[in-house]
Protein backbone atom coordinates (compact mmCIF):
# COMPACT_ATOMS: atom_id res chain seq x y z
CA UNK A 1 0.00 0.00 0.00
CA UNK A 2 2.73 2.12 0.82
CA UNK A 3 4.50 1.93 -2.65
CA UNK A 4 0.97 2.61 -4.24
CA UNK A 5 0.16 5.88 -2.32
CA UNK A 6 4.14 6.89 -2.77
CA UNK A 7 3.19 6.51 -6.55
CA UNK A 8 -0.24 8.36 -6.12
CA UNK A 9 1.62 11.20 -4.54
CA UNK A 10 4.37 11.03 -7.37
CA UNK A 11 1.97 10.94 -10.24
CA UNK A 12 -0.42 14.23 -8.83
CA UNK A 13 3.24 16.12 -8.69
CA UNK A 14 3.50 15.34 -11.92
CA UNK A 15 0.21 16.30 -13.07
CA UNK A 16 0.60 19.73 -11.03
CA UNK A 17 4.56 20.85 -12.85
CA UNK A 18 3.33 19.97 -16.35
CA UNK A 19 -0.48 20.83 -16.59
CA UNK A 20 -1.19 23.42 -13.84
CA UNK A 21 -1.43 26.56 -16.77
CA UNK A 22 -4.60 24.12 -18.28
CA UNK A 23 -6.19 23.61 -15.23
CA UNK A 24 -5.83 27.62 -14.65
CA UNK A 25 -6.69 28.47 -17.82
CA UNK A 26 -9.78 25.94 -17.21
CA UNK A 27 -10.73 27.65 -13.75
CA UNK A 28 -10.78 30.98 -14.91
CA UNK A 29 -13.46 30.21 -17.90
CA UNK A 30 -15.79 29.01 -15.23
CA UNK A 31 -15.60 31.87 -13.13
CA UNK A 32 -16.41 34.33 -17.21
CA UNK A 33 -18.97 32.00 -17.06
CA UNK A 34 -20.43 32.49 -13.54
CA UNK A 35 -19.86 36.33 -13.81
CA UNK A 36 -21.69 36.76 -17.05
CA UNK A 37 -24.32 34.79 -15.67
CA UNK A 38 -24.31 36.53 -12.20
CA UNK A 39 -24.31 39.70 -14.28
CA UNK A 40 -27.06 38.84 -16.62
CA UNK A 41 -29.40 38.30 -13.92
CA UNK A 42 -31.29 41.57 -12.23
CA UNK A 43 -30.16 43.03 -9.05
CA UNK A 44 -33.23 43.93 -7.52
CA UNK A 45 -36.43 42.43 -7.08
CA UNK A 46 -38.02 38.62 -6.45
CA UNK A 47 -37.32 35.58 -8.36
CA UNK A 48 -41.48 35.62 -8.27
CA UNK A 49 -41.08 39.07 -10.31
CA UNK A 50 -38.91 37.30 -12.21
CA UNK A 51 -40.96 34.62 -13.32
CA UNK A 52 -43.98 36.89 -13.64
CA UNK A 53 -42.43 38.54 -16.32
CA UNK A 54 -40.82 35.40 -17.84
CA UNK A 55 -44.95 34.22 -18.15
CA UNK A 56 -46.41 37.09 -19.45
CA UNK A 57 -43.62 37.04 -22.23
CA UNK A 58 -44.36 34.06 -22.86
CA UNK A 59 -47.95 34.38 -22.96
CA UNK A 60 -47.60 37.18 -25.66
CA UNK A 61 -45.17 34.62 -27.76
CA UNK A 62 -47.71 32.11 -28.09
CA UNK A 63 -50.12 35.04 -28.54
CA UNK A 64 -48.61 35.92 -31.45
CA UNK A 65 -48.05 32.05 -32.97
CA UNK A 66 -51.08 31.80 -32.61
CA UNK A 67 -51.41 29.29 -30.22
CA UNK A 68 -53.47 29.45 -26.99
CA UNK A 69 -51.19 28.68 -24.11
CA UNK A 70 -51.46 25.48 -22.40
CA UNK A 71 -49.07 22.70 -21.45
CA UNK A 72 -48.58 19.81 -24.54
CA UNK A 73 -50.14 16.18 -23.16
CA UNK A 74 -49.38 12.85 -23.39
CA UNK A 75 -52.43 12.44 -26.13
CA UNK A 76 -50.24 14.78 -27.92
CA UNK A 77 -46.74 14.58 -27.72
CA UNK A 78 -44.39 17.57 -28.49
CA UNK A 79 -43.01 17.66 -32.56
CA UNK A 80 -39.27 17.66 -32.70
CA UNK A 81 -38.72 21.56 -32.03
CA UNK A 82 -41.93 22.93 -31.85
CA UNK A 83 -41.57 25.93 -30.10
CA UNK A 84 -44.95 26.08 -29.14
CA UNK A 85 -45.27 22.95 -27.57
CA UNK A 86 -41.74 24.17 -25.89
CA UNK A 87 -43.18 27.28 -24.64
CA UNK A 88 -46.15 25.54 -23.29
CA UNK A 89 -44.36 23.37 -20.84
CA UNK A 90 -42.16 26.01 -20.06
CA UNK A 91 -45.31 28.17 -19.47
CA UNK A 92 -47.09 25.61 -17.67
CA UNK A 93 -43.69 24.53 -15.08
CA UNK A 94 -43.26 28.73 -14.05
CA UNK A 95 -46.97 28.58 -13.36
CA UNK A 96 -46.53 26.03 -11.24
CA UNK A 97 -43.38 26.65 -9.52
CA UNK A 98 -44.95 30.28 -8.87
CA UNK A 99 -48.31 28.59 -7.46
CA UNK A 100 -46.24 26.42 -5.16
CA UNK A 101 -43.54 28.70 -4.26
CA UNK A 102 -40.69 26.94 -5.60
CA UNK A 103 -37.54 29.05 -7.22
CA UNK A 104 -35.69 28.58 -9.83
CA UNK A 105 -32.48 26.30 -9.16
CA UNK A 106 -30.81 29.31 -10.40
CA UNK A 107 -31.96 31.36 -8.05
CA UNK A 108 -29.87 30.86 -5.21
CA UNK A 109 -25.65 31.20 -5.38
CA UNK A 110 -25.11 27.33 -4.16
CA UNK A 111 -27.56 25.54 -6.59
CA UNK A 112 -26.83 28.52 -9.29
CA UNK A 113 -23.40 27.29 -9.00
CA UNK A 114 -24.34 24.15 -9.42
CA UNK A 115 -26.18 24.07 -12.93
CA UNK A 116 -22.99 26.22 -13.95
CA UNK A 117 -20.58 24.06 -13.14
CA UNK A 118 -21.81 20.85 -13.67
CA UNK A 119 -24.32 21.75 -16.87
CA UNK A 120 -22.99 24.55 -18.47
CA UNK A 121 -19.29 24.24 -17.98
CA UNK A 122 -18.96 20.51 -17.38
CA UNK A 123 -17.49 19.56 -21.18
CA UNK A 124 -14.35 21.54 -19.78
CA UNK A 125 -13.91 19.41 -17.39
CA UNK A 126 -14.34 16.09 -19.30
CA UNK A 127 -11.78 17.33 -21.87
CA UNK A 128 -9.19 17.63 -18.37
CA UNK A 129 -9.64 14.33 -17.39
CA UNK A 130 -9.78 12.92 -20.74
CA UNK A 131 -6.91 15.20 -21.67
CA UNK A 132 -4.65 14.10 -18.56
CA UNK A 133 -5.47 10.72 -18.61
CA UNK A 134 -4.28 10.01 -22.38
CA UNK A 135 -0.81 12.13 -21.20
CA UNK A 136 -0.56 9.25 -18.80
CA UNK A 137 1.50 6.88 -20.44
CA UNK A 138 1.96 7.96 -23.94
CA UNK A 139 3.50 10.73 -22.03
CA UNK A 140 5.98 8.78 -20.51
CA UNK A 141 6.78 6.66 -24.07
CA UNK A 142 7.14 9.95 -25.88
CA UNK A 143 10.03 11.27 -22.89
CA UNK A 144 11.49 7.64 -22.95
CA UNK A 145 10.70 8.09 -18.92
CA UNK A 146 8.61 4.30 -19.41
CA UNK A 147 11.40 1.93 -18.08
CA UNK A 148 12.44 4.08 -15.30
CA UNK A 149 8.49 4.01 -14.44
CA UNK A 150 8.28 -0.19 -15.23
CA UNK A 151 11.16 -0.23 -12.60
CA UNK A 152 9.11 0.91 -9.61
CA UNK A 153 8.62 -1.86 -6.69
CA UNK A 154 4.83 -2.23 -8.04
CA UNK A 155 2.93 -4.17 -10.76
CA UNK A 156 1.92 -2.48 -14.02
CA UNK A 157 -1.73 -2.75 -12.58
CA UNK A 158 -0.64 -0.66 -9.52
CA UNK A 159 1.29 1.80 -11.71
CA UNK A 160 -2.30 2.20 -14.26
CA UNK A 161 -3.95 2.23 -10.55
CA UNK A 162 -2.15 5.59 -9.40
CA UNK A 163 -2.14 7.49 -12.17
CA UNK A 164 -5.72 6.65 -12.75
CA UNK A 165 -6.28 7.91 -9.35
CA UNK A 166 -4.06 10.73 -9.65
CA UNK A 167 -6.03 12.20 -12.73
CA UNK A 168 -9.69 11.81 -10.71
CA UNK A 169 -8.01 13.33 -7.99
CA UNK A 170 -6.81 16.51 -9.98
CA UNK A 171 -9.46 16.72 -11.94
CA UNK A 172 -12.13 16.19 -8.96
CA UNK A 173 -10.15 19.19 -7.01
CA UNK A 174 -10.42 21.53 -10.47
CA UNK A 175 -14.36 20.79 -10.50
CA UNK A 176 -14.90 21.47 -6.61
CA UNK A 177 -12.76 24.78 -6.88
CA UNK A 178 -14.47 25.68 -10.36
CA UNK A 179 -18.02 25.26 -8.10
CA UNK A 180 -16.69 26.72 -5.03
CA UNK A 181 -15.43 29.96 -6.80
CA UNK A 182 -18.76 30.38 -8.87
CA UNK A 183 -20.34 30.21 -5.33
CA UNK A 184 -18.58 33.00 -4.21
CA UNK A 185 -18.73 35.04 -7.57
CA UNK A 186 -23.14 34.24 -7.27
CA UNK A 187 -23.08 35.11 -3.49
CA UNK A 188 -21.04 38.61 -3.55
CA UNK A 189 -23.00 39.88 -6.69
CA UNK A 190 -26.41 39.13 -5.29
CA UNK A 191 -26.40 37.46 -1.84
CA UNK A 192 -28.36 34.79 -0.78
CA UNK A 193 -25.16 33.03 0.83
CA UNK A 194 -26.30 31.46 3.60
CA UNK A 195 -29.98 30.54 1.71
CA UNK A 196 -28.97 26.78 1.41
CA UNK A 197 -31.40 24.97 2.83
CA UNK A 198 -34.62 25.92 0.59
CA UNK A 199 -35.84 23.88 -2.09
CA UNK A 200 -35.82 23.90 -5.33
CA UNK A 201 -37.60 21.67 -8.23
CA UNK A 202 -36.32 19.84 -10.48
CA UNK A 203 -38.03 17.75 -13.58
CA UNK A 204 -37.99 13.89 -13.28
CA UNK A 205 -38.72 13.90 -17.08
CA UNK A 206 -38.28 17.47 -19.27
CA UNK A 207 -39.92 15.87 -21.75
CA UNK A 208 -43.65 16.14 -20.20
CA UNK A 209 -45.19 18.85 -19.44
CA UNK A 210 -44.90 19.63 -15.68
CA UNK A 211 -47.20 18.20 -13.48
CA UNK A 212 -47.11 17.41 -9.16
CA UNK A 213 -45.94 13.70 -10.41
CA UNK A 214 -43.10 15.13 -12.80
CA UNK A 215 -41.50 17.53 -9.81
CA UNK A 216 -38.72 16.50 -7.74
CA UNK A 217 -38.30 18.88 -4.82
CA UNK A 218 -34.55 19.56 -2.99
CA UNK A 219 -33.16 21.59 -0.63
CA UNK A 220 -30.67 23.58 -2.62
CA UNK A 221 -27.70 22.03 -1.13
CA UNK A 222 -29.09 18.44 -1.85
CA UNK A 223 -29.10 19.70 -5.48
CA UNK A 224 -25.69 20.62 -5.62
CA UNK A 225 -24.32 17.40 -4.09
CA UNK A 226 -26.59 15.78 -6.19
CA UNK A 227 -25.05 16.93 -9.33
CA UNK A 228 -21.70 16.84 -8.30
CA UNK A 229 -21.78 13.07 -7.45
CA UNK A 230 -23.26 12.39 -11.08
CA UNK A 231 -19.99 14.54 -12.42
CA UNK A 232 -17.68 12.95 -10.92
CA UNK A 233 -18.75 9.27 -12.47
CA UNK A 234 -18.70 10.76 -15.77
CA UNK A 235 -15.27 12.35 -15.15
CA UNK A 236 -14.35 8.46 -13.59
CA UNK A 237 -15.30 7.41 -17.44
CA UNK A 238 -13.95 9.78 -19.06
CA UNK A 239 -10.67 9.04 -17.06
CA UNK A 240 -10.74 5.57 -18.10
CA UNK A 241 -11.35 6.75 -21.47
CA UNK A 242 -8.23 8.63 -21.79
CA UNK A 243 -6.38 5.56 -20.18
CA UNK A 244 -7.34 3.38 -22.52
CA UNK A 245 -6.42 5.60 -25.76
CA UNK A 246 -2.92 5.95 -23.80
CA UNK A 247 -2.06 2.64 -23.29
CA UNK A 248 -2.06 1.81 -27.12
CA UNK A 249 -1.11 5.30 -28.27
CA UNK A 250 3.03 5.94 -28.55
CA UNK A 251 2.52 9.60 -29.36
CA UNK A 252 1.16 12.16 -26.81
CA UNK A 253 -0.26 14.28 -29.57
CA UNK A 254 -1.96 11.75 -30.92
CA UNK A 255 -3.72 9.96 -27.89
CA UNK A 256 -4.77 13.80 -26.42
CA UNK A 257 -6.37 14.24 -29.80
CA UNK A 258 -8.15 11.22 -29.73
CA UNK A 259 -9.41 11.27 -26.46
CA UNK A 260 -11.36 14.87 -26.81
CA UNK A 261 -12.13 13.95 -29.92
CA UNK A 262 -13.87 10.84 -28.58
CA UNK A 263 -15.42 13.07 -25.85
CA UNK A 264 -16.90 16.12 -27.86
CA UNK A 265 -17.59 14.20 -31.03
CA UNK A 266 -19.72 11.58 -30.33
CA UNK A 267 -21.86 12.93 -28.03
CA UNK A 268 -23.57 15.36 -30.49
CA UNK A 269 -23.64 12.90 -33.33
CA UNK A 270 -25.62 10.68 -31.02
CA UNK A 271 -28.14 13.63 -30.09
CA UNK A 272 -28.74 14.23 -34.10
CA UNK A 273 -28.84 10.19 -34.34
CA UNK A 274 -31.30 9.67 -31.52
CA UNK A 275 -33.44 12.70 -32.96
CA UNK A 276 -33.73 11.19 -36.51
CA UNK A 277 -33.83 7.70 -35.46
CA UNK A 278 -37.09 8.81 -32.92
CA UNK A 279 -34.80 7.64 -29.90
CA UNK A 280 -33.79 3.77 -30.54
CA UNK A 281 -33.80 1.91 -27.48
CA UNK A 282 -29.81 0.56 -28.01
CA UNK A 283 -28.50 3.99 -28.16
CA UNK A 284 -28.68 4.52 -24.16
CA UNK A 285 -26.55 1.78 -23.55
CA UNK A 286 -23.71 3.42 -25.16
CA UNK A 287 -21.51 6.47 -22.61
CA UNK A 288 -21.28 8.76 -25.32
CA UNK A 289 -25.73 9.41 -24.31
CA UNK A 290 -24.52 9.82 -20.72
CA UNK A 291 -21.14 11.71 -20.37
CA UNK A 292 -23.16 15.00 -18.73
CA UNK A 293 -25.10 13.36 -15.94
CA UNK A 294 -26.00 16.19 -14.20
CA UNK A 295 -27.54 17.21 -17.09
CA UNK A 296 -30.93 14.63 -15.97
CA UNK A 297 -31.12 17.79 -12.91
CA UNK A 298 -33.13 19.86 -15.42
CA UNK A 299 -35.63 22.36 -13.99
CA UNK A 300 -37.16 23.26 -17.46
CA UNK A 301 -38.76 22.07 -20.05
CA UNK A 302 -37.36 19.77 -23.11
CA UNK A 303 -39.51 18.82 -25.22
CA UNK A 304 -38.35 16.33 -28.53
CA UNK A 305 -34.87 16.30 -26.50
CA UNK A 306 -34.13 12.66 -25.68
CA UNK A 307 -33.52 12.12 -21.49
CA UNK A 308 -32.44 8.87 -19.67
CA UNK A 309 -33.72 7.57 -16.00
CA UNK A 310 -31.08 8.25 -13.29
CA UNK A 311 -30.63 4.05 -12.59
CA UNK A 312 -29.46 3.89 -16.38
CA UNK A 313 -27.11 6.81 -16.62
CA UNK A 314 -25.18 5.42 -13.25
CA UNK A 315 -25.32 1.74 -14.31
CA UNK A 316 -24.06 2.44 -18.27
CA UNK A 317 -21.28 5.45 -16.80
CA UNK A 318 -20.43 2.73 -14.12
CA UNK A 319 -20.10 -0.39 -16.52
CA UNK A 320 -18.22 1.35 -19.61
CA UNK A 321 -15.63 2.96 -16.80
CA UNK A 322 -14.91 -0.52 -15.26
CA UNK A 323 -14.94 -2.06 -18.60
CA UNK A 324 -12.28 0.28 -20.32
CA UNK A 325 -9.78 0.39 -17.22
CA UNK A 326 -10.03 -3.47 -17.36
CA UNK A 327 -9.26 -3.61 -20.43
CA UNK A 328 -6.54 -0.84 -20.11
CA UNK A 329 -4.86 -3.09 -17.26
CA UNK A 330 -4.72 -6.05 -18.79
CA UNK A 331 -3.35 -4.36 -22.25
CA UNK A 332 -0.50 -2.59 -20.27
CA UNK A 333 0.26 -5.80 -18.38
CA UNK A 334 0.98 -7.94 -21.62
CA UNK A 335 2.52 -4.81 -23.58
CA UNK A 336 6.34 -5.11 -24.07
CA UNK A 337 7.31 -1.63 -23.31
CA UNK A 338 11.20 -2.38 -23.78
CA UNK A 339 11.53 -2.38 -27.95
Amino acid sequence: MRPLLAAWINELEKLWRHRRLLIGAITAIVMAMAALSGLSRPAAGSWEDSERAEIAHMQQALAQAGSPPGPATAARPPALFDLNASLQQGLALKQYRLEHQLAPVDWYPMSAAAKTVFQLAFPLYLILAGWLAAEALSQERAERTITGLLSLPISRTAILVAKAAAVLTTTTAALVLGWALAYIIYGTAHGGWITVTADVAVLRDPTIAAAPSNLLTMPAWTYALASLALSLLALAAADALGLLVSTFARSAGWSVGTSVAALLLPPGALVVLTLWLQSPAWTQYLIFAHLQPANLLLDQAAPGVPHSSLFMTVAVLAAWTGLMFSASAAAFRWKDELS
